[in-house]
């Protein structure tokens, strides 16, 4: 699980570091920014994950979306977004959080003895 922000009249992110682990990339190398994100994604994707974005821009105060990132690997990697829009009167902030989705194959790589 891993969670990140967006200040939406700077348009600032802040990811956590299981933010940059669960894309594969390193804090020390990628900066958390909007194409930059959307480059990680497959390409198929990228056009779904900017229309919640535009959602976002446009007020929609809740939301989720699932896309799949590459990872520096070759491998996909499943991920799920889930964001509501905070107003504390100073900025608006968006509040994200993000879980990998597991499958069956990936279960059973990491815990054999379950199967």
């Amino acid at each position: 699980i891993a969670h990140f922000e967006r200040d939406i009249l700077s348009n600032a992110l802040t990811w956590s570091e299981n933010m940059y682990a669960m894309h594969g990339v390193h804090a020390s190398s990628f900066t958390p920014e909007r194409e930059a994100l959307l480059e990680l994604l497959v390409p198929e994707d990228r056009a779904r994950m900017i229309s919640h974005w535009d959602a976002i821009n446009s007020g929609e105060p809740v939301g989720s979306a699932e896309v799949r990132v590459r990872l520096p690997n070759g491998g996909i990697r499943h991920v799920q977004y889930g964001w509501r829009v905070l107003d504390d009167e100073r900025h608006l902030e968006v509040q994200f959080g993000a879980d990998y989705i597991a499958y069956k194959a990936d279960v059973k790589r990491w815990i054999p003895w379950l199967f």
